[in-house]
């Protein structure tokens, strides 16, 4: 604990480790561990780690709105490059672009709007409620094009 919230996170790492040994299936110790990793900037093993704590109790609130937070961070950082790629695109498919921001949304947005339903159902809270009207309101529209709109003058002008 002195280690965890000292943030000295290869020490704590390292302790987590070992008491993880004896207790594989200790929750504090994997999330204590997972939390190291995350301030420690290994992401991918630490959402592998509360992975690993959800599938042993789907019903660990700290675990769902964690998990809940970094997906939805993930998935609109990939809506948000699907935009920035389409305004970059010189001549884009308006129906490609569409479709892969639909593929996130009904995937990875889905996900993200499970974990904060269960988190919902256990501790109800306005944040958790304004969260899953955000995410329940995210469609694939694409944002507009200024040179669209300058085209679409100029051939109006003619």
């Amino acid at each position: 604990d002195f280690y965890d919230f000292a943030r000295k996170t290869e020490q704590t790492i390292i302790i987590a480790d070992e008491l993880l040994q004896v207790t594989p299936d200790n929750k504090r110790f994997k999330k204590i561990k997972a939390n190291a990793l995350f301030y420690q900037g290994d992401s991918k093993e630490a959402v592998d780690l509360y992975e690993n704590i959800l599938q042993q109790d789907s019903t660990d609130y700290e675990t769902l709105t964690f998990l809940a937070a970094y997906y939805i961070a993930e998935d609109m950082a990939m809506l948000n490059d699907i935009d920035n790629a389409y305004l970059q695109d010189k001549h884009p498919t308006d129906s490609v672009y569409k479709a892969h921001k639909q593929h996130i949304i009904d995937t990875r947005i889905a996900r993200s709007l499970t974990l904060l339903h269960k988190a919902q159902e256990m501790r109800p809270s306005d944040h958790l409620t304004n969260e899953i009207e955000r995410l329940s309101n995210i469609t694939n529209q694409l944002p507009p094009r200024h040179e669209k709109r300058k085209a679409g003058k100029k051939a109006s002008k003619e």
